[in-house]
């Protein structure tokens, strides 16, 4: 299983632990797709600092993410927020030592 499957896996089920554990510790995590929704982008520095901040998003539960396609280090996928509001995201993960040092996010069209 790639390591993006398993970070997505990680948002479906709520698992923050899951998901943070295919990053560096120093790991950079950029996600500009907040920004759809008039959102600061949310930025973090390592493994722990990522934990922590998707401990607080998934408390609820996990992400509906559809649409997913992964294409060896890029990941297009759906985020779907309502029934009628999904924002589409283009991830793009930099690996090193089989662990993600950055992860880059954007919405597109």
């Amino acid at each position: 299983m790639s390591l993006l499957q398993v970070y997505v896996e990680g948002l479906r089920e709520g698992d923050a632990d899951k998901l943070a554990s295919v990053f560096a510790d120093d790991a950079l995590f950029n996600d500009e797709a907040p920004r759809a929704m008039g959102m600061d982008a949310i930025v973090l520095k390592g493994a722990a600092a990522i934990r922590e901040n998707f401990s607080g998003l998934l408390a609820n539960g996990g992400m509906n993410i559809e649409n997913v396609c992964i294409n060896g280090n890029a990941m297009r996928y759906d985020i779907v927020l309502s029934p009628d509001f999904s924002i589409r995201a283009l991830g793009v993960a930099t690996v090193e030592n089989n662990r993600i040092a950055s992860y880059e996010v954007m919405a597109v069209a």
